[in-house]
């Protein structure tokens, strides 16, 4: 089971900068010293970017943790200082000083110029990937990736070993362990949650619509992802028949009736491939 997290969203001036999501703990908000960038990196190590030539916040601004039990710990290690807003009232924190929150309640804080909405999340158990598989065709050979064990990963045209949910955790996890090596990668989110991403450089279709780079999209039983050099389709084990169209502009899963074209691109089905994994 998942520890702790914390639910944020953070503006800069009245825009969104972060918008509402959970991350794992504990979580940093710091500035590039050089180039005056300000990012939050989450406790999976990623980078989520805010604002640039921001000198007024501090390399090491502060820092969200929690306790076993839950209690959310702001640590203020700002030169301009942390703001805790609860019940119409702001309260400095002060440097080198830590703030202890209940549980799952929701606070406000500013600190130059950035309203931080935080709250403390319980874990959460990971969710089964209801036995999702991936059929995916690479360089012409056709492999199968049980998506409940290990993350599918794509790069250098290939399947790329090595990457577990135990070490890496979610997908979070997996992107910070893989870098820029990586081009297309299919793992649960923090929530559990079956996410695509195509990484920069991958052009990417998920049911024939481009999706954006470094963009989570998610991903279920019957999707047909398409990108340079190969294709996949996501099945859930146990499901009944499907039919993949044989139509390379088309490529899609149908319901199993032979005797039927392609809803899709109205290929006669009768010559499409059967996929079904027991």
């Amino acid at each position: 089971m998942r520890g702790w997290s914390v639910s944020i969203t953070i503006q800069e001036a009245g825009r969104t900068v972060l918008s509402e999501q959970g991350l794992p703990l504990p979580a940093r908000l710091i500035r590039d010293g050089d180039s005056g960038a300000v990012a939050l990196i989450d406790g999976a190590g990623v980078a989520h970017p805010l604002a640039q030539n921001r000198f007024d916040v501090s390399r090491q601004h502060m820092t969200l943790s929690a306790e076993a039990d839950g209690t959310l710990l702001i640590a203020d290690q700002s030169t301009n200082g942390v703001f805790v807003s609860q019940q119409n009232t702001a309260r400095l924190i002060g440097k080198g000083n830590t703030m202890a929150i209940p549980a799952q309640l929701q606070v406000m804080l500013d600190t130059v110029g950035f309203d931080i909405r935080v709250q403390s999340q319980p874990p959460r158990a990971p969710r089964a990937n209801s036995n999702l598989h991936a059929e995916v065709r690479l360089a012409g050979k056709l492999h199968r990736v049980a998506l409940d064990r290990t993350p599918l990963v794509v790069a250098g045209g290939a399947l790329a070993g090595g990457y577990s949910y135990d070490r890496h955790g979610d997908l979070n996890g997996i992107l910070a362990a893989l870098g820029s090596r990586v081009a297309l990668v299919i793992a649960p989110d923090h929530s559990g949650h079956m996410h695509a991403v195509a990484t920069t450089g991958l052009a990417a279709q998920l049911n024939r619509r481009q999706i954006g780079q470094n963009q989570p999209e998610p991903v279920a039983h019957g999707v047909l992802l398409t990108f340079e050099g190969g294709h996949l389709h996501l099945i859930r084990a146990g499901a009944d028949r499907q039919l993949a169209c044989v139509n390379d502009t088309c490529l899609m899963l149908n319901d199993y009736k032979p005797g039927q074209n392609c809803v899709y691109c109205g290929t006669r089905l009768g010559d499409a491939h059967t996929r079904f994994i027991g």
